[in-house]
């Protein structure tokens, strides 16, 4: 099961609003591939995660 919590972030400098920047291109980017992988048909779900995980974090 997994939790989501929603949060205000305060006292933010801009090295930490460019991080969390980054984080959030990196997760929307995921999404989006994986929501095309996954219309495309050719892959399973198992498959893609590995994937994915595998591309976030050639990224870094």
């Amino acid at each position: 099961m997994k939790t989501t919590m929603r949060a205000i972030l305060i006292n933010l400098n801009d090295k930490q609003k460019s991080i969390i920047d980054n984080m959030m291109l990196v997760f929307c980017t995921a999404i989006r591939f994986s929501f095309n992988r996954l219309i495309e048909g050719n892959i399973k779900k198992g498959e893609l995660e590995k994937i994915v995980a595998h591309k976030a974090f050639e990224r870094k």
